[in-house]
């Protein structure tokens, strides 16, 4: 019995030993990994000793672990080699990743064809060169959120008086669905800063091509010299056209201001061929546009885009513009958007003539229930083109001038005061001319919560 029993002790301590060794291999517990500037890249990685640099950290990496990045400034440019990882903030002080003086990567983070990576609370700075990119996303990948990160000094150019040109951009956040079959999905970019960014022709954030259920949440983007966010469709991006179109995203709670390009009117938020978006509850001033949807390329369609409850204030240009800027051989065409519950006010300060609301040529279209505040002596609405089945009605109009004194452009037509509008273009027909008295429209920021008498005449 003896012999019997030894041979199979022997064997469970085999098998135990066995077994042990598969999990150490090849299960994927989570694991913390550290790096420091003050580390050395031949420790272990551990919290008493810490990797140097973060190319290293991340080459030593394995899936299901976080890297943990100590306080202080990291002069490299990294790419993700591998998935299922975080990237966050060690102490409350965020780690700096500083570009400076290195041109062989146009990113300062690279995540290519990866899945579950998260980044978070990072500064990324000092980028400077054409096509240079604070994070490029791009390819097949899933489950991407970058949050908690302070983007800035992102420049296509170290000279700001550089001339801008289509050959020259720069991007904070870049996202390229190019996988003509598979999609980005569950993209989050969420409570960032960022700024300081001269951009050329390119923007702030930019989702493109074949990315299929995102959100641009409770970002804060601002002196940029170009678009804030920019929802993009049809630039071939993706090699089958039918899938070439970042689509079924929320753009929300995000605050834009001083986006602005010295070549071109620039939206705060600009949708330009994508489809079943919804743009919620943000605050858009002193950009160009507040927001622009549009499309750019002929024969191509934006749709489904939803307008609600967002604040554009104080832009230069107008409010909201809607529309296939030169429908049908110019450009495409903008259908089925939905405008509903938003505030424009004292928009066109530059006196362009936009007014308000500039609509160019879409399909479908409904605007109700908004606040429309002008300017003295500007235009409350400029339609360019005939609008088909447009459906504007249900609005509050305001010209601190009076209400014979609102001028509004409707399909080549003029009209000056409120009535003459409505009636001239047989739209409109249960809105009101009424002061919405916002509570303080004159203190920074300003506070666009109604008072008791608003409405009144």
């Amino acid at each position: 019995m003896k012999r019997i029993l030894i041979p199979l002790f022997a064997l469970i301590i085999i098998v135990c030993i066995v077994n042990r060794f598969y999990q150490a291999n090849h299960c994927t517990s989570p694991t913390n990994y550290y790096v420091s500037p003050s580390g050395n890249d031949a420790n272990p990685g551990t919290i008493d000793f810490p990797w140097k640099t973060i190319q290293h950290s991340l080459n030593n990496m394995r899936a299901n672990s976080t890297l943990n990045v100590d306080s202080g400034v990291y002069n490299e440019k990294i790419q993700i080699p591998v998935n299922n990882i975080t990237i966050k903030n060690q102490t409350s002080t965020l780690p700096i990743i500083d570009a400076t003086g290195i041109a062989n990567k146009n990113s300062i983070i690279s995540i290519l064809n990866k899945n579950a990576i998260t980044i978070d609370g990072l500064e990324l700075r000092n980028n400077i060169q054409n096509d240079a990119q604070g994070i490029l996303i791009e390819g097949l990948c899933n489950e991407i959120t970058i949050k908690n990160c302070i983007i800035h000094d992102i420049h296509f150019s170290s000279n700001p008086s550089a001339p801008v040109n289509a050959s020259t951009n720069a991007q904070g956040i870049i996202v390229y669905g190019t996988n003509p079959t598979k999609a980005i999905r569950n993209l989050v970019i969420e409570n960032n800063q960022l700024f300081n960014c001269r951009l050329g022709y390119s923007e702030g954030i930019a989702i493109n091509g074949n990315v299929d259920n995102f959100k641009v949440m409770n970002n804060t983007i601002h002196d940029l010299t170009n678009i804030g966010i920019d929802v993009i469709g049809y630039e071939g991006t993706c090699p089958f056209p039918k899938n070439d179109q970042a689509r079924n995203g929320l753009v929300k709670n995000n605050t834009i201001y001083n986006c602005v390009s010295s070549s071109a009117t620039s939206g705060g938020i600009y949708i330009d061929g994508g489809k079943k978006i919804t743009v919620e509850n943000n605050e858009s001033h002193h950009n160009g546009y507040g927001i622009e949807i549009g499309c750019e390329n002929i024969g191509k369609t934006t749709d489904g885009i939803v307008i609600r409850n967002n604040i554009f204030h104080n832009n230069q240009v107008c409010a909201i513009a809607l529309g296939g800027f030169d429908y049908p051989n110019g450009s495409g065409k903008v259908t089925n958007s939905i405008i509903i519950n938003n505030t424009c006010f004292s928009n066109d300060f530059t006196s362009s003539g936009n007014g308000e609301l500039y609509l160019s040529y879409s399909e479908n279209s409904i605007i109700k229930n908004n606040i429309f505040h002008t300017n003295s002596n500007s235009n409350l609405v400029y339609a360019e083109l005939n609008q088909p089945n447009l459906n504007f009605n249900d609005n509050i109009f305001y010209c601190p001038d009076g209400i014979n004194n609102l001028y509004a452009n409707w399909n080549g037509s003029s009209y000056t005061g409120y009535f003459s509008f409505i009636i001239g273009t047989s739209s409109n027909l249960n809105s009101k001319f009424a002061n919405p008295s916002f509570t303080s429209t004159d203190i920074s920021p300003p506070c666009f919560n109604l008072l008791s008498n608003s409405f009144s005449n």
